[in-house]
């Protein structure tokens, strides 16, 4: 099986976790906290761009997912059984909702454009390591991380 060239980090799945993590790398390596050069490959198919989803999380403080709200709220209309309405806070925390298409087309379009990562739009067949590497076994090829 061909091998593509070899990097630092192989992250198998470009959804929400997989371009998060490629970004912290990148975050990290920028801030002198990796050693050495950061070759990264994301391994995940490019998603359908009529895909659109959106989720929310709770949090106290901005997130790096904060960059697509939507809205978020830092209180809450809640109606009871009867039909009563009335107005809660948070205690602190914020309710963020996202546009995650938006998110996956932003994240992947900068971590492309990045020269230490390599985008690889191939769904991995399967994945595999011993005690000197690991590695996505793409159809045809390898990616293999030292």
């Amino acid at each position: 099986m061909p091998e593509h060239p070899e990097f630092d980090h192989v992250i198998v799945g470009a959804g929400l976790s997989g371009l998060l993590l490629a970004r912290r790398l990148l975050m990290a390596a920028d801030a002198g906290r990796l050693p050495g050069a950061v070759r990264i490959a994301l391994v995940g198919p490019v998603p359908d761009p009529a895909q659109r989803v959106t989720f929310a999380h709770w949090a106290r403080r901005p997130t790096p997912l904060d960059d697509w709200s939507i809205g978020a709220w830092s209180e809450l209309q809640v109606v009871d059984h009867a039909g009563h309405a009335r107005v809660v806070g948070l205690d602190g925390y914020r309710y963020t909702a996202l546009a995650w298409d938006r998110a996956r087309a932003a994240l992947r379009q900068t971590l492309a454009a990045d020269p230490r990562v390599t985008v690889v739009a191939e769904r991995a067949v399967g994945v595999g390591g011993d005690a000197d590497a690991a590695w996505a076994d793409l159809p045809g090829a390898r990616v293999l991380g030292r």
